[in-house]
Parts: C-alpha cells; sequence; structure tokens
C-alpha cells in the first residue's frame, strides 16, 4: 500500500507593495493659500490604509487607497501653521513606508486687484426702479467697500472663495450713478473699481 503526502503548493514570495508617494503638493517649498482648504494626493497600494501624523505623531487622519492605486485627504483649513506631516501606508507593519511633506508654509499672498464685471458697459445703462446686481473679482476673503461719489458708503461684500463678489442693490432709482468699489480700503493693498454715469436706459 502506498501513502501519498499532502504538500502545499509553493507560491513564492509574496507580491511586492507599491510604497506611498505624495505627488500633491509636488514641491512644498511653494506652500499653500493660508486659512484654505488643501487637498494632499499621492499613490500607493490599492486597499491599504495611509495615515496622517504630524511631526508630533498627532493623528490627523487616514484614507484607503483607492483601486487606481491613488489617494487623496483633505485638510479644511490649513490656518497659517508651517506644517511637518508623514503619510504612512501600513503604520505599524512590516510593509510601512512613509512619505512626507515638510516644512509646508504659507505662499506669499497674492492680491489680485478689484474689478467689476457687470455691468460690462455702464454707458448701456440700466433699468430705472429695477433691482441690479453688481458683480466682480477680486481676492478670496477681502471686503469690498462700495461708495458714491461723495463717499457715502453704500455696502460692504467679502470676496468668495471662487475669488468672485456681487452686491446688490434692490432699487437704483432714476439716478445717474456714480460709484466707487474699493477692495482693502485704507491698507497698503487697496485697489479701486469704478462705475461711473451709470444711468436709466431712455
Amino acid at each position: 500500500m502506498s501513502s501519498r503526502s499532502c504538500v502545499a503548493p509553493d507560491d513564492g514570495p509574496p507580491a511586492p507593495v507599491a510604497p506611498v508617494t505624495v505627488t500633491n503638493p509636488a514641491d512644498p517649498s511653494t506652500g499653500y493659500r493660508a486659512n484654505r482648504a488643501f487637498t494632499f494626493e499621492g499613490t500607493g497600494e490599492a486597499g491599504h490604509t495611509i495615515t496622517v501624523q504630524n511631526k508630533y505623531g498627532t493623528h490627523l487622519g487616514e484614507r484607503p487607497v483607492d483601486d487606481d492605486h491613488t489617494w487623496s485627504w483633505t485638510r479644511s483649513t490649513m490656518g497659517t501653521s508651517i506644517w511637518y506631516l508623514d503619510f504612512i501606508q501600513d503604520a505599524g507593519l512590516p510593509t510601512q513606508t512613509v512619505a512626507q511633506v515638510h516644512r509646508f508654509a504659507p505662499a506669499p499672498e497674492v492680491v489680485a486687484p478689484i474689478t467689476v464685471t457687470n455691468p460690462t458697459d455702464p454707458t448701456l445703462g440700466y433699468t430705472a426702479g429695477q433691482a441690479f446686481t453688481f458683480e466682480g473679482t477680486g481676492t478670496a476673503g477681502k471686503t469690498v467697500t462700495v461708495e458714491n461719489k461723495f463717499g457715502t458708503p453704500l455696502g460692504e461684500e467679502i470676496v468668495g472663495e471662487d475669488d468672485t463678489w456681487s452686491w446688490h442693490r434692490t432699487t437704483l432709482g432714476s439716478s445717474t450713478w456714480h460709484l466707487y468699489f474699493t477692495q482693502d480700503k485704507g491698507t497698503d493693498t487697496e485697489t479701486v473699481a469704478t462705475v461711473l454715469g451709470f444711468a436709466p436706459r431712455r
């Protein structure tokens, strides 16, 4: 009588695990926009977990690597800190790998001047007795002050996250308007856009 032994097949060494990388920011020295959200992005091994820690080892978040071997993690606001971040795949396991984003600091602020985009041509006028919404562009978070030609304050608006602003006047009456839209009024970065001679259409 013969006997047969059962031997497990040799599957060879385990498949290599792709290490974690960071692709955004591509260059941390370029910095980030202060007090805004930022999305970190990178690559890794599909299905594995990316743990985010600061330089003190404080746990900030976790994200799985997607099937296309990419991952992303959004910080809702970066504040104004200088960040030292470690992105750890398979934390505490033999397959652990780490990608770092260190000295990630706020970029110097670039202040876009204020513009008016509506009306596009004030000489075309407006409909008397009706509401009108003035619109334009500027720098997100900045304050736009609206004044008439006498310097009388008429309103204020904040430039939105998309760098646009709008100011609604419930009625323009039948006046000929001379309006001054000032961003950062009274500061070194003050800029002004005007809508002059804005009169009712005849």
